[in-house]
């Protein structure tokens, strides 16, 4: 684990329940459909549209949960220190698309 977040510039204790005191972390969420809204049911959260900003100083996950034809502008619209808080919840095979990222 710690040598994926390393080569993706993540903290290796970030996700460790012990350091989060079992409490659901902050995330932004993308999307507000059917799953969206079911994420954002869990806890702490700020849900965004397709066409919001991500904030560039913010911290925590940023879960993406639209269709597969809006990730390109998704990405390329995120601050490039945020790209590594991305986590996609696409149900499609997604390794050619963030290969090409």
């Amino acid at each position: 684990k710690k040598q994926w977040l390393d080569k993706r510039g993540g903290d290796a204790s970030a996700g460790d329940d012990a350091s989060s005191g079992g409490q659901v972390p902050f995330s932004e969420i993308i999307g507000s459909g059917r799953i969206g809204a079911l994420l954002a049911e869990a806890g702490k959260c700020k849900v965004l549209g397709r066409e919001d900003s991500i904030d560039s100083e913010g911290k925590g996950s940023i879960l993406i949960a639209t269709r597969n034809d809006s990730l390109e502008s998704i990405v390329e619209k995120c601050p490039e220190n945020r790209r590594k808080d991305l986590v996609f919840m696409q149900n499609g095979y997604l390794d050619k698309f963030l290969d090409s990222k």
